[in-house]
């Protein structure tokens, strides 16, 4: 018996004591972690590898829902045919389900004590008019903040920013805070809450590394930092002394001259992004061969599809103007709704042109097309033109740093904008959405490792457990849990606080094929072999065993699923839709048992009675009998059965079965229904009690 949840592990070894393996059922606990079929399946070969059998059989108990198995090459071939047997076909019933798919959270541009949340939200199964709740909380909030999201039918993604009061006490610059959004509990509560952490400091710490005296590195800081009361604070380097120690309390560095800066300061730089921070690469106004963009390599893979001509291409005679359209909304929002009035007034005069485009999903701002003649057509298809991006940015999607590219120099010769309404906005925005990027970078996942910047030595969970950072800076062993994480240095103190949060991809609940496609059809067959060639080498594998294997599986499932569901179900729902995705990735997504039994998303419909596949002659009939007890003194000779009634409430639960009160549907007469399952009682020889 197998849990498939990652790591996966053995929960009972092969054995022939099945009451051992029913308390074992019922000692299994709440996991985060993703499933790993491929994993488990390897796991339960492994450990049947010094069994004499004829055959192994591996049965998978799951509804293959997207979040239950990967539909990828090693799940396919982790799992054979052959001698694999799945308990059910693969769920085809859409579950109603919101996700909250990415927070991102930065200081407030005007200077208060409060910062900007951006939540987004996606949608899957039926995508009906509703209406989301979204709560952000936190211990050291002043209050939580509450919105609604109103869906309209067919809308599958919505994005609300709110703004979050902060602490007063904010100077210490260290001080992280940590958060968590939540939405109502559906048809998956594990994707419900996502945890977040946020810089409470009151300022931004930029460097700008250039000569003290220039006028380009006057223009930035003045952008980034209008007024006293800017949340932006400006720090002067030199070029020759951008090191380590430098940017160590810096967020961002803009370097105005990348030809004078050393090695050093190079793998300076990069080690900036690695932590999450941000470097601007802008080319200097007085070179011709800007021989400096051979050090784009050191931010590979980031910047890998950004190649530059030496000489910078100029337009004195025919200058060009930016492109409204091209405004990536993702790095610029505050800007795209005023793209026109803001980006069409500036002048390019001279840039630095990509000798073959990057990347679309890289392009911050781009020229308007050109024609070729000099004149500008701002009204062509977009599409059928190449574009000359003015600024490209790429980000790491694990550690969050982020890396600006502008071609155009901060000086009047090649552009008009630092003089533009433009400037300060676009410099503010940059900044804002490359810090948000770095704060989404400090989260981890559930069931992986990461990479956690020095000095921290360990990592403590919210239950306490500690994991220690080794010397390439990766977790020793995987997360077990979400929440908010302490970083802890070699004396113990506290260094930083990151947050952790489930894998979205192992939550998801809707129907997929996959993996599952071969089981479909065999199910029956493979059991019916398996039993038929065991019996041929002697082995005292019968139908009655495995169906009472089964049976204990099955009743597990039932009450735990009848313990563990919840209120949220709505008319139409996949019975026990709930259940699944309450448990998708509590007991869904990971916990697994069986003969490698994969208890990944789904229920069994939400019935009393299951039919497991079994040999012919073996019939099986788990559903529950019942003892009715009127509160009429009529009787009827009728054979009642669970159909002829409707379930009301639980009344009482005791040792031997549940009392419930029910109705008849055909009298409209209210009874208390006594549910005892038989063979419960027969293996627990406890029928002269009960009965």
């Amino acid at each position: 018996m197998i849990l498939a949840s990652h790591p996966p592990r053995v929960l009972a070894a092969i054995t022939t004591d099945l009451s051992g393996v029913g308390s074992r059922l019922q000692s299994i606990g709440v996991s985060s972690s993703p499933s790993d079929l491929a994993g488990a399946v390897g796991l339960a070969r492994e450990a049947a590898s010094g069994e004499a059998s004829a055959a192994d059989a591996i049965v998978v108990l799951s509804a293959f829902r997207a979040g239950s198995i990967l539909d990828d090459d090693a799940s396919k071939a982790a799992v054979d045919s052959s001698t694999t047997v799945l308990l059910r076909e693969p769920a085809t019933a859409p579950i109603r389900n919101t996700r909250i798919a990415e927070v991102e959270a930065s200081r407030s541009p005007a200077g208060d004590p409060s910062a900007i949340v951006r939540v987004r939200l996606e949608r899957e199964g039926p995508l009906d008019e509703a209406r989301s709740r979204v709560v952000v909380s936190g211990p050291l909030l002043p209050e939580a903040i509450e919105r609604s999201v109103v869906w309209p039918q067919g809308r599958s993604s919505a994005v609300i920013d709110c703004s979050l009061p902060l602490p007063s006490s904010q100077d210490d610059a260290s001080m992280r805070l940590a958060f968590v959004v939540s939405i109502d509990p559906d048809g998956q509560p594990a994707d419900d809450r996502r945890h977040a952490t946020l810089d409470a400091r009151s300022r931004a710490r930029v460097g700008i590394v250039g000569e003290p005296t220039s006028r380009g590195g006057d223009w930035i800081s003045k952008a980034l930092a209008p007024s006293r009361e800017a949340p932006v604070e400006t720090i002067a380097i030199e070029p020759g002394l951008l090191d380590e120690r430098s940017v160590r309390d810096l967020d961002a560095i803009v370097i105005l001259r990348p030809d004078r800066v050393a090695s050093s300061g190079w793998d300076a730089a990069r080690s900036l992004v690695d932590r999450g921070g941000m470097v601007w690469l802008l080319p200097p106004a007085d070179l011709e061969a800007h021989e400096w963009l051979d050090r784009l390599s050191v931010f590979s893979p980031l910047a890998d599809g950004w190649s530059l001509r030496r000489q910078a291409q100029e337009h004195l005679d025919a200058p060009r103007s930016l492109d409204p359209r091209r405004i990536d909304a993702s790095w610029l929002p505050a800007i795209a709704g005023e793209a026109s009035d803001l980006a069409t007034p500036v002048s390019i005069f001279r840039r630095l042109a990509f000798d073959s485009p990057p990347a679309s999903d890289e392009i911050v701002l781009a020229l308007a097309a050109d024609d070729g003649d000099g004149s500008q057509s701002g009204d062509a298809p977009r599409a059928a033109r190449e574009a000359d991006p003015i600024i490209v940015a790429a980000s790491d999607r694990r550690q969050g740093g982020s890396v600006v590219l502008l071609a155009i120099a901060a000086d009047i010769a090649w552009s008009d904008l630092p003089i533009r309404p433009l400037m300060v906005p676009l410099a503010q925005e940059l900044l804002r959405s490359g810090l948000s990027r770095g704060e989404a970078g400090r989260q981890l996942v559930v069931g992986g490792s990461g990479t956690l910047p020095p000095p921290a030595r360990s990592l403590r969970s919210p239950s306490g457990d500690s994991i220690e950072i080794g010397e390439d800076r990766r977790l020793e062993r995987d997360l077990s849990e979400p929440g908010p994480h302490r970083l802890l240095d070699a004396a113990g103190r506290e260094v930083g606080i990151v947050a952790a949060n489930i894998d979205l991809a192992a939550a998801s609940v809707e129907p997929t094929g996959g993996v599952s496609r071969i089981f479909v059809g065999q199910t029956a067959e493979n059991l019916e072999r398996l039993l038929d060639e065991n019996a041929e080498a002697g082995h005292h594998v019968t139908a009655s065993a495995v169906t009472h294997l089964l049976w204990l599986l099955q009743r597990w499932w039932e009450e735990s699923m009848a313990m563990n569901s919840g209120p949220s179900s709505s008319p139409g729902d996949d019975p026990g839709g709930r259940a699944v995705g309450g448990r998708s990735l509590h007991r869904s997504n990971s916990q697994s048992s069986g003969l490698s039994v994969d208890l990944t998303s789904e229920d069994f419909g939400g019935k009393t009675h299951f039919s497991p596949p079994v040999r012919p002659g073996s019939p099986v009939d788990f559903r529950p009998r019942l003892s009715i007890a009127s509160q009429h003194s009529t009787h009827s000779q009728h054979q009642h059965s669970i159909d002829d009634f409707e379930v009301l409430k639980l009344i009482s639960s005791g040792a031997y079965g549940k009392v419930y009160l029910c109705r008849k549907h055909t009298t409209g007469d209210t009874y208390a229904v006594k549910i005892m399952r038989k063979r419960d009682l027969l293996y627990k020889n406890m029928t002269s009690q009960a009965m």
